[in-house]
């Protein structure tokens, strides 16, 4: 594997980590719970200031810290309650051993919106690795992609942009024009991206997901 490669692959987990975390780094700042201090135990007078940094919720919830055995961390969070959420389905899990902490409804069909551009920037990496593209190649913005509807990079139409510019479009602003753009340079169309798109999600196991645009 070449350096080249490599890098596109470190940025592709990159990019993945990135767009789990704003997915869901909501939730999980919602699911944890509130500390309170009693007046029982505020610091008398006089106490030094190292001693009145305040407890993070998980430390007073008795979650244990960073390399402590992700089992014995799920096993504690499990005495946490669920919370109320208004979000009709959601989770959060154990990032070391997948095992799911708390869910509503984690089975219910629901549309990801911008999360699909997780599975675009994956089929677009594919074809940087496979060398079928390259970054300072430029592509025609068509049409399509110019009337697409949604967030947009606001590419104009019948324009040459490359695809650096096209992916800092996607990943960045969530642009479904640059997103179609790039659609159409790697498979000609859409329709023939979003099947690219389910070939992926069936290679990572992803039985109860189906892209069509």
């Amino acid at each position: 594997m070449t350096s080249t490669v490599s890098c596109f692959s470190r940025l592709r987990s990159r990019c993945v980590f990135v767009g789990v975390a704003l997915a869901f780094g909501p939730l999980l700042c919602m699911a944890a719970p509130k500390a309170s201090v009693s007046a029982t135990n505020a610091p008398a007078a006089g106490t030094p200031a190292a001693s009145k940094t305040p407890v993070s919720p998980s430390a007073a919830a008795g979650i244990p810290a960073a390399g402590v055995p992700a089992a014995d961390t799920v096993g504690r969070l499990s005495a946490v309650p669920v919370p109320e959420l208004s979000a009709k389905a959601w989770m959060t899990l154990d990032a070391n051993s997948g095992q799911v902490i708390a869910a509503l409804n984690p089975d219910e069909p629901i549309e990801p919106a911008s999360l699909t551009k997780l599975m675009s920037a994956y089929v677009v990496f594919e074809a940087l690795d496979n060398k079928r593209l390259t970054l300072n190649q430029t592509v025609n913005i068509s049409e399509a992609a110019w009337k697409t509807e949604g967030s947009r990079t606001f590419v104009k139409l019948n324009t040459q942009v490359s695809i650096d510019d096209l992916l800092q479009g996607l990943i960045v602003q969530s642009g479904n024009d640059a997103t179609v753009a790039l659609a159409e340079a790697v498979a000609g169309s859409e329709s023939a991206f979003a099947t690219l798109m389910n070939q992926e999600g069936a290679r990572m196991g992803l039985k109860g997901t189906h892209y069509v645009n």
